[in-house]
């Protein structure tokens, strides 16, 4: 667990310094086991980044509607793009994430791919 915090795939919250009362996965450590375990995710996000870009999709549960997938493998998909930098979100109500901003980064590393 050490090992997987101390990489940034997980936050641990600890009770005392041997045992985590709380762990989460960080969205990159979402990113790293996709990459290894879910057939097809690399393109899963160049899709993301396409409904962004071409149809102009600003809500997460209408991208995986579209893409036909999981809406939470989705949020983790926009929160990587957050964290890159290409878009902006916010969360005003659930069940889904909302984009405020789309940078043209996005648009550029979605040529590149």
């Amino acid at each position: 667990m050490k090992l997987l915090e101390g990489r940034g795939y997980l936050n641990a919250r600890y009770t005392n310094r041997k045992v985590p009362f709380r762990l989460s996965v960080t969205d990159a450590g979402f990113d790293k086991y996709s990459r290894t375990f879910l057939p097809g995710y690399e393109g899963l996000k160049t899709s993301v980044g396409l409904e962004i870009v071409n149809h102009e999709a600003r809500r997460s549960k209408a991208i995986a509607q579209s893409l036909d997938c999981p809406q939470v493998i989705v949020e983790h998909i926009l929160a990587l793009f957050e964290d890159r930098g290409w878009i902006d979100t916010y969360q005003e109500t659930l069940p889904w994430i909302d984009i405020r901003h789309v940078s043209p980064e996005l648009e550029y590393w979605l040529e590149e791919t």
